[in-house]
């Protein structure tokens, strides 16, 4: 399990999203609609990355975000 503190620094930075496992947005290729049970996150390799339904929001919000800032 990870320490709070490492999951708050987490948090804080721009570009990274912790699910399952941590999501690099500059990896991100494809990303599903939640159902009941998760929502897969696909990465450049073929890893897939899990998340909560209840996370989605802010995972799209925060990878929205990092998109626009690109531009």
């Amino acid at each position: 399990m990870m320490k709070p503190s490492h999951l708050e620094r987490i948090d804080k930075l721009a570009d990274v999203f912790m699910l399952a496992s941590l999501v690099q947005f500059k990896y991100v290729q494809t990303i599903s609609e939640p159902n009941d049970i998760n929502f897969i996150v696909g990465l450049a390799g073929g890893y897939e990355v899990f998340g909560a339904p209840q996370d989605y929001d802010n995972f799209m919000d925060k990878y929205i975000t990092w998109l626009e800032m690109r531009n």
